[in-house]
């Protein structure tokens, strides 16, 4: 398997993909001022959590807002971690390995502002449904690459056997509520399939900055500000040229 971790690095480096701020729900910003810690928790796990924020949406240019609930909490389904593509928001549990939810969670944000084709492509009815599906795959496959380039071994081999145990689920060798998901909530709130062209966002009419003008929020501002003044004086220019042709300083 090819490392996505690397191959968004290089697309990163490359311009494949431009900054899109989704009218400031995608906004660049210090993991400082994006996640919000409900509970405890040690002064480590934080500087970790801070660290691997940055490096993930350095990486993939997305920067949602994190909730991180104590351990014991039970989000929907059953699940560690849940990304709200309405919002561009993540709900996380602190877990042990806690790197492999945040990277794996911050994939959907990047397929969502990225790849909307294949983020509303997705459909399924079951927790066998759900595991098989591409983003699920994919952000499992990121999430898994992220924490073999960071060297979190542990995170690393947890990942695998959580990933041997799904395959057991989609092949329906083992129970989803073995695995802690819960069947009838993915019943009731089904994933149905739409299609969306690959622009989606690019339609909405929303900013776009370079690599460059987007390293902080303080600097895209101040980039729109002269952006803005520029234009005017330009404008002002081709007036006066217009004025002068049509004879109206004579």
């Amino acid at each position: 398997m090819t490392n996505r971790f690397y191959e968004a690095q290089e697309m990163y480096n490359n311009s494949y993909f431009v900054f899109n701020n989704l009218n400031g729900l995608n906004e660049a910003g210090s993991p400082q001022s994006k996640i919000t810690i409900n509970g405890h928790l040690d002064d480590f796990t934080i500087s970790t959590l801070y660290r691997n924020y940055e490096q993930v949406a350095h990486n993939l240019k997305v920067y949602p807002t994190i909730t991180i609930y104590p351990r014991g909490t039970e989000l929907n389904g059953g699940m560690g971690g849940f990304y709200n593509a309405d919002n561009n928001h993540i709900d996380m549990v602190d877990h042990y390995y806690l790197i492999r939810i945040l990277s794996h969670e911050m994939r959907h944000a990047f397929q969502y502002i990225y790849f909307p084709d294949l983020f509303f492509a997705t459909e399924y009815r079951t927790v066998r449904e759900y595991l098989n599906c591409d983003i699920e795959r994919d952000a499992r496959g990121y999430s898994l690459d992220y924490c073999i380039a960071r060297e979190y071994w542990e995170e690393a081999e947890f990942i695998r056997g959580e990933e041997a145990e799904f395959e057991l689920v989609i092949q329906n060798k083992l129970s989803p509520i073995s695995i802690g998901l819960n069947e009838s909530y993915f019943r009731l709130n089904p994933a149905v399939a739409s299609s969306v062209p690959r622009d989606y966002h690019w339609e909405q009419e929303y900013t776009y900055y370079t690599n460059e003008e987007y390293s902080n929020s303080g600097n895209n501002r101040w980039s729109s500000i002269v952006f803005g003044f520029k234009a005017l004086a330009n404008l002002a220019i081709i007036i006066f040229i217009i004025m002068l042709i049509l004879g109206y300083f004579d």
